[in-house]
């Protein structure tokens, strides 16, 4: 189990289920690759904007990445 904040498993859950590497996800929402690092890590919090960039590459909603991160939380995923 990972000890990254429950929004940084969300959005590494579905990093991994789209299959898209990190330099990739980096070009496609002009965030720069460390800070995706850190914000996959649970080093850096994700701004909303960021959240916003990410979900969008990712074909999702910040909606649905929260919802997930509430699953994480609780313990159902």
């Amino acid at each position: 189990m990972s000890t990254a904040p429950p929004i940084a498993e969300a959005i590494n859950r579905r990093i991994e289920a789209a299959g898209i590497s990190e330099n990739s996800l980096s070009k496609a929402t002009l965030i720069p690759r460390i800070t995706l690092k850190r914000i996959r890590e649970g080093v850096a919090d994700v701004k909303a904007s960021q959240l916003a960039r990410i979900a969008l590459a990712l074909d999702t909603t910040p909606a649905d990445l929260f919802a997930d991160a509430d699953r994480i939380q609780a313990g159902a995923a």
